[in-house]
């Protein structure tokens, strides 16, 4: 077959392709029934109230801990700053030194905090979620209390 073939070959099959599969999709699809969220109203059981708790606890727990991380990191900081102007001319180094250690294992301990908690949290929410439906995280104190207005608190202060 020569290319003036395929030429023309090529466009008349894709166009009985399209009108072949397109009949099919001019039909309109289906409604599905979907219900709307119902509003959780269920209060929460003693077992859940323990749950959350416990995951309240966890939570502002690795949050005094990244506190604590962030004081030691403005003290190295603080200690940098102060050796610019010292006489000692290794000063700097060696406290630049400590400030880029102390971040590197600090992000390693982050890093591993967050890959703890997550897991843990997912679950707790998917507690929720089955016992209360899908409006069921929300009815949580821990998540009602990370809401998006609470957010802007735990950014770092300037």
């Amino acid at each position: 077959m020569n290319r003036h073939s395929l030429k023309i070959l090529v466009p008349g099959f894709v166009l009985a392709a399209a009108l072949a599969f397109g009949a099919a999709a001019t039909t309109p699809p289906t409604p599905v029934a979907r219900m709307p969220p119902q509003a959780d109203t269920t209060p929460l059981s003693a077992e859940m109230k323990a749950e959350c708790k416990a995951m309240t606890a966890k939570y502002q727990e690795m949050n005094d801990r990244q506190a604590a991380m962030d004081i030691t990191l403005d003290k190295l900081v603080e200690a940098m700053n102060a050796a610019r102007t010292s006489t000692d001319p290794g000063a700097l180094g060696r406290t630049m030194a400590a400030v880029v250690n102390e971040l590197v294992a600090q992000r390693k301990v982050s890093r591993r905090m967050v890959a703890d908690m997550q897991p843990l949290m997912m679950a707790h929410q998917m507690h929720h979620a089955g016992k209360n439906g899908t409006a069921g995280e929300m009815t949580c104190p821990m998540m009602t209390a990370m809401a998006p207005a609470k957010l802007s608190e735990l950014q770092p202060k300037p």
